[in-house]
């Protein structure tokens, strides 16, 4: 049997398929362990859509005022701790990403591999250029030896 097609699975689960099919389908799913998690991974979602396991505030207005609110009775050197915080975090991971750069010689890396690639454009041009050529000197012997040829009648 092929894999269980979205809809099967779901007709498998709302139990409205035949006996035989639900048969076949069962067998399928102790054989096949893409087929099991996806049966697993779609009785989850209907679990979590029946019962939820998080729930959502329907006032979102009231706790973002509230939020705001609380912002507001913080005291701003609090505030400018944050952020200085961030700000030194900011710089010591760029410090970071600049000294693992440097130690992997990242650039050295990338300029040397564009060095390549214009390298080989440039034969690939070269070599282009070589066929156009020869194609074209291949037309001017078939021109002349038509033109010959004509010149003889």
């Amino acid at each position: 049997m092929k894999h269980i097609t979205d809809n099967d699975m779901i007709a498998y689960m709302n139990c409205e398929l035949s006996d035989d099919m639900n048969k076949r389908i069962e067998q399928h799913l102790h054989q096949c362990e893409e087929c099991n998690q996806l049966a697993f991974f779609m009785q989850e979602l209907t679990n979590e859509w029946h019962e939820p396991s998080v729930t959502v505030q329907n006032d979102i207005a009231t706790t973002v005022l509230e939020s705001i609110e609380e912002r507001q009775q913080t005291p701003k050197s609090t505030i400018m701790k944050k952020r200085k915080r961030t700000a030194y975090f900011h710089i010591a991971l760029a410090t970071a990403a600049t000294i693992l750069f440097s130690q992997l010689q990242v650039v050295e890396h990338i300029f040397h591999t564009s060095n390549e690639m214009v390298g080989l454009s440039s034969q690939v041009a070269n070599q282009a250029n070589q066929s156009f050529e020869r194609g074209l000197r291949f037309l001017e012997m078939i021109s002349n030896n038509i033109n010959i040829g004509d010149d003889n009648r």
